[in-house]
């Protein structure tokens, strides 16, 4: 990872690193595995414009994205962004782990909470930009576009083997 960032910064390429800190390493608090630091910082100290953020703030996370995502098309080199969030299941699966132990009672529950999605559909009730039949109307035309589009790939036929090196850089 440090050495891609380095050739980014120094050829300037127009990419966007994204970070997602959940706070976790694989079932290891952070804080015990690594010095007390902002990842961000250390993407900045290889010379990318780096920020960070809360991961489960959408609006927040648009904002950030369009500045990096801008600075890089605009031939200002790599972009990094640490976006400080919570790991909900296992680190290797779609399963809860709390029975393991690893984290304090307590702790996914509070982060639930903090659910981007929730916090959004909260927000958007809020300030009057949407209705409780408009959101529900939006979420089924997403269920609906989510299964078509599984559907599709589940009926596509599989890539054949000297498929492989196309689109390869050499």
């Amino acid at each position: 990872m440090h050495e891609t960032m380095n050739f980014a910064a120094l050829k300037k390429l127009p990419l966007l690193f994204v970070c997602e800190n959940n706070q976790y390493s694989v079932m290891t608090p952070l804080a015990e595995r690594q010095p007390e630091r902002d990842i961000y910082k250390i993407a900045a100290a290889h010379g990318l414009q780096a920020a960070c953020g809360d991961g489960n703030r959408v609006d927040q996370v648009y904002a950030l994205a369009q500045t990096a995502v801008a600075n890089a098309r605009a031939g200002l080199g790599p972009q990094f962004l640490e976006l400080h969030t919570h790991r909900w299941p296992e680190h290797c699966g779609p399963n809860e782990d709390d029975e393991l132990g690893y984290r304090n009672p307590g702790e996914l529950a509070s982060w639930k909470q903090q659910c981007p999605l929730l916090q959004t559909r909260q927000a958007l009730l809020d300030s009057r930009l949407s209705s409780e039949p408009e959101l529900a109307d939006m979420e089924t035309a997403l269920a609906d576009e989510i299964d078509q589009a599984f559907q599709w790939a589940l009926q596509g036929s599989r890539p054949s083997i000297d498929s492989m090196g196309r689109h390869l850089y050499a």
